[in-house]
């Protein structure tokens, strides 16, 4: 499994990101953003980490995408 570290500010709705070592999708309140900065699922983190997952063609791997 690939993951890149990224701020949470530039998640998107439908991204998978790696929290304790637990996958989680990213939905509308996930990620709120305040006078404490940006909170994901009640985590104050400066980095998460991306899932992305292999896109195929002809069944070779053409790259690597954050949403399926």
């Amino acid at each position: 499994m690939k993951t890149r570290k990224i701020h949470p500010a530039d998640l998107n709705v439908g991204d998978t990101i790696l929290i304790n070592g637990e996958m989680k999708t990213v939905g509308p309140n996930t990620v709120k953003t305040g006078f404490f900065g940006t909170l994901v699922d009640d985590h104050r983190l400066a980095q998460v980490e991306q899932v992305l997952f292999p896109k195929w063609f002809q069944g070779e791997i053409t790259g690597y995408h954050a949403q399926v």
